[in-house]
């Protein structure tokens, strides 16, 4: 299994909704954007927690947090 078939699992677990081969252009304000591999759209805290942390520790995803001055 692959850590991204990890990733899709968690997902699942909590319910999420997973759209493969979503337009980004959908989700914009200037409506651009090709198709990523994939999209999560997280319906908790919980889960957007629990998928963010896989990511950091298994997939090399660095986040990084913005804060308003």
């Amino acid at each position: 299994m692959t850590k991204l078939n990890t990733l899709y699992e968690i997902a699942t677990e909590f319910n999420c909704v997973i759209k493969h081969n979503e337009p980004l252009c959908c989700h914009t304000t200037f409506k651009v954007g090709g198709p990523c591999t994939a999209m999560i759209f997280v319906n908790s805290s919980e889960s957007l927690s629990k998928l963010i942390s896989y990511c950091i520790n298994n997939l090399n995803l660095k986040f990084k947090q913005i804060i308003p001055k």
